[in-house]
């Protein structure tokens, strides 16, 4: 039992996962100080040494236990290891250094010992002013040994000299091979956990693959369907097949896109004021036919307290909210409930903190799979990508834009009896009218043919330099009744609008172009003596889409962002919104 119970407490103490590097290191040290210390008190006991030298060695004992204590039971490490590197080199050189014979004596043995934790615990301007105290401490030793000698204790044996080094020399030499195998144990523990990312992330580009490469068959394989048939329905059939594969797979490209700005650091949000209300409503609206398709219930409950309009990053929220909701309509069986309720907490110094949660009768998870759930590159068990789909990647970006939102997301979960996601964010009240929150946001079959009215016969400067790009424009507005006028680069657009500034309405730039690209383009042209030069209307078009690359684009003087792939609705509204400046 008392062996076990020692093993327990090492483990706790020198190995356990629990505690820092540097805790445990500083716990090895504290072992190895105090056995050495009851040996080094043992020898001088028997060899008669003088009672200062007996006391010395039991306040280092005792110093020894009190630094372990203020370590682990105050959770003061960094304390007590600033105590460690002034004791060794500033505290013990000395009194070694003067009561066992000065330059005769073991100092050098216990001076490498203490260079050694400093370079092992400090880093930068700390090792220098730790290694500047310890340079300082042995001047001084040296100085006054020689301007007083009567300082030096003389009076030792040759026999307790050389005990004296022998139990420096072995001290030393003990502590400095545990290091080592300790600094071993530590690198085989880090490179076992690299291991382990290294086979999650392939297990990962695993089921990246199969995500990316089935929508790409379908795609491939539909589209071979459409050209092969006649049959109108057949056709329609297919072309409705690779608009949702191609769905799918922008999605995944935007969760690989996510994930790449969160590792960088890069994930900023982008606060706007926006209702609340109406934002729910557009993720219903979103979510609405998958939750038809296997016949779920799906309900929404808004805290009438929740102020109408917020300031907050809407689009990132409505990510989060779809996430989650994607998650549970998949996981939920047909005829299953989902509702989603949102109430205000608390509002503080004009934050308001607002709790939404998202709910499902669906399989549930297990406390195992709980805790892994809001990992990088996790799901909840390795089966589910293969059942359900999916890349594994939604939670984690959730949980790092509910962060960057000032909040925090959970899970509470019973397997088979469903799950219900919280998160928290914080906000500041709008200071829009207050309106009503069951207010229908204009459809997006409203706002096209709104978009589509207004742009009827105007005539727009297209400047890109992929064909098939230009090809998709002119098809995609050929039915808006819009003039467009192709460039293939940046030069040439500049060239054309020089000549006739006044017969174009809007200039539409893609940014990566060669001889002169977007930026330059739309530079030169607001550079331009013509006063329209600088209200024409200049929007990019680009698949350059993080919020760096927008911000670059407005700075250099366009009006607007449009994304490819080009969604048909947004393209009309972008241009629609541009137009009206």
């Amino acid at each position: 039992m008392i062996r076990d119970k020692i093993k327990r407490l090492i483990n706790h103490y020198l190995f356990s996962e629990d505690l820092s590097r540097d805790a445990r290191i500083l716990n090895m040290i504290c072992v190895v100080g105090f056995f050495a210390g009851i040996v080094s008190l043992t020898s001088r006991v028997f060899e008669g040494m003088p009672p200062i030298v007996i006391g010395v060695m039991i306040s280092y004992i005792i110093s020894i236990i009190a630094l372990f204590f203020i370590a682990n039971y105050f959770d003061a490490h960094q304390l007590a290891t600033s105590i460690t590197l002034i004791a060794l080199g500033d505290v013990i050189f000395p009194l070694t250094f003067f009561m066992t014979g000065g330059v005769n004596s073991a100092l050098s043995v216990w001076f490498v010992c203490s260079i050694f934790v400093v370079v092992f615990f400090a880093r930068g301007a700390v090792l220098a002013f730790y290694l500047g105290l310890h340079i300082i401490a042995i001047i001084v030793c040296y100085w006054l040994s020689a301007v007083r000698p009567d300082l030096v204790y003389q009076d030792i044996t040759w026999a307790q000299r050389v005990s004296e080094q022998i139990t420096a020399i072995f001290a030393s030499g003990f502590f400095i091979g545990l290091s080592v195998k300790y600094l071993i144990s530590i690198y085989d523990t880090e490179r076992k956990k690299a291991e382990t990312a290294s086979l999650t992330k392939s297990n990962f580009l695993s089921t990246m693959s199969h995500e990316m490469r089935t929508p790409m068959n379908a795609i491939i394989g539909m589209t071979a369907i459409a050209k092969s048939t006649d049959d109108a329905a057949k056709k329609d059939y297919a072309l409705e097949r690779i608009e949702e594969a191609s769905e799918h797979l922008l999605g995944v490209i935007n969760d690989i896109l996510d994930m790449s700005k969160i590792e960088a650091g890069k994930l900023e949000l982008s606060c706007i004021e926006f209702n609340f209300a109406r934002t729910l409503q557009k993720v219903k609206t979103i979510i609405t036919p998958r939750v038809d398709e296997k016949r779920q219930n799906f309900t929404i409950d808004i805290d009438k307290n929740i102020p109408a309009t917020l300031i907050s990053d809407d689009q990132r929220l409505t990510q989060v909210i779809l996430n989650l909701l994607s998650n549970a309509v998949k996981f939920t069986d047909s005829e299953g409930r989902i509702t989603i309720v949102a109430e205000l907490l608390g509002e503080e110094d004009g934050v308001c903190e607002i709790q939404v949660v998202v709910s499902d009768t669906g399989i549930g998870l297990s406390e195992d799979q709980v805790g892994r759930l809001f990992g990088s590159f996790e799901q909840a068990e390795s089966g589910t990508s293969r059942k359900y789909g999916g890349t594994g990647l939604g939670l984690a970006i959730s949980k790092n834009i509910i962060d960057l939102l000032g909040g925090r997301i959970w899970v509470k979960s019973t397997p088979g009896e469903g799950s219900r996601f919280f998160f928290t964010f914080k906000a500041k009240p709008g200071t829009g009218a207050q309106t009503d929150g069951a207010t229908e946001p204009e459809s997006p079959e409203d706002a096209e043919a709104a978009a589509a009215a207004l742009l009827s016969g105007k005539r727009i400067l297209l400047a890109e330099d992929n064909e098939i790009n230009r090809e998709i424009v002119i098809v995609l507005l050929e039915p808006v009744g819009i003039e467009i006028d192709c460039a293939v680069n940046g030069a040439e657009a500049l060239a054309k609008f020089k000549a006739a500034p006044h017969s174009y309405d809007m200039i539409l730039l893609d940014c990566m172009m060669p001889e002169m690209d977007g930026y330059e383009a739309t530079q030169s042209i607001r550079a331009l003596p013509e006063p329209y030069a600088q209200r024409i209307p200049i929007v990019a078009m680009t698949a350059n889409v993080f919020q760096e690359d927008i911000d670059k684009c407005i700075a250099s003087g366009m009006n607007a962002h449009i994304g490819k792939p080009v969604d048909y609705g947004n393209l009309l509204v972008v241009l629609r919104d541009s137009l009206r400046g």
